[in-house]
């Protein structure tokens, strides 16, 4: 195998895909349009923006990459044919490509901390790759431990844009901030409803990425259980663990109808529920609780990665409604 293709693979292109258009989403199709409906513009540039995904998709590979060359041993078991550390790229090799990846992705972090005056925000990076380490080494054998830590990983990409974003758009804008009457006012309306929908984003892509990660184990529970991990299906057994799952679906769509109801209430948003966000669940859902075989949790656990996808493009029908009111 080519080493270029073996490293890209290695580092999850497709999952690093992801990251970087969850970002790229939320910033030109949510923030950005939502910014000039007051006829103003976000304050952090492209230059900078680019640099922050840079920061997190190196981040990223980097745990990905650290993650295979700790699970060579389990991958031998729960898919003897994707070895990539260990096979194509050596050990060593995958070790200083971790280190360098992260040492550059909290590097670009605090530089752009420093340049908005909250050097700060480079715990962030730093958080990431502690995270993804210990995860890798410990967190992964213990119970539920490992599901949660990516799940907040994940759910810190959407977040990470607000982090950035929103204090730069109040420093370049301070004057509106300590301005007076109506001006105050629709500043601080903008930015409390900037700060909803990356939250919303972020609260999204935990549950939805919690989920995944929980049907994830019970296709690897075969090479987790022969090292001792002790995820949720090893300890609860399959049946259980199924219902957790369901249980956290229902929740997830019930939280979406419900902010569909109350606080989107547009056509658009509501097509969007009922067309493509239900059916990829429900797919998902009826394969899952059908699955006995590892093959069949493992295209449950590949709907579950379409249903964050299609939770991500979700953006692209907020920019519709805003376009409309502008």
């Amino acid at each position: 195998m080519n080493p270029i293709i073996a490293f890209l693979k290695a580092a999850r292109w497709k999952n690093l895909l992801i990251i970087a258009l969850t970002q790229v989403l939320l910033r030109y199709f949510i923030l950005q349009p939502f910014v000039q409906l007051v006829e103003l513009e976000l304050a952090f540039t492209n230059f900078e923006f680019f640099l922050l995904v840079l920061s997190t998709v190196m981040i990223a590979a980097g745990g990905n990459i650290i993650n295979d060359y700790f699970d060579l041993k389990i991958d031998r078991i729960n898919k003897p044919d994707n070895i990539i550390v260990g096979r194509y790229i050596k050990r060593r090799v995958a070790m200083v490509a971790h280190v360098i990846l992260n040492i550059g992705g909290f590097a670009i972090g605090l530089f752009l901390g420093i340049r908005l005056g909250i050097w700060q925000l480079c715990f962030l990076q730093l958080f990431w790759t502690i995270a993804l380490w210990y995860y890798s080494t410990e967190l992964k054998y213990m119970f539920l431990w490992g599901n949660v830590a990516i799940a907040v990983c994940v759910a810190l990409v959407p977040l990470s844009v607000g982090l950035y974003e929103i204090p730069a758009l109040i420093d370049a804008y301070e004057y509106y901030a300590k301005g007076q009457g109506e001006q105050v006012f629709v500043f601080g309306t903008m930015i409390y409803r900037l700060l909803y929908w990356v939250l919303g984003f972020t609260a999204f892509a935990f549950l939805a990425t919690l989920t995944r990660e929980i049907v994830k184990d019970m296709a690897d529970i075969e090479g987790d259980r022969a090292f001792g991990c002790r995820t949720l299906p090893i300890v609860l057994g399959i049946q259980k663990t199924k219902v957790i799952v369901l249980i956290l679906n229902i929740l997830i769509l019930l939280s979406i109808g419900v902010v569909q109801q109350f606080y989107l209430a547009d056509l658009y948003s509501l097509l969007y529920l009922l067309l493509v966000i239900t059916p990829i669940m429900v797919v998902g859902l009826v394969i899952l609780m059908r699955a006995q075989e590892t093959r069949d949790f493992k295209l449950a656990s590949t709907f579950g990665k379409l249903f964050v996808l299609a939770g991500i493009c979700y953006a692209l029908v907020a920019y519709i409604n805003f376009s409309s009111l502008g």
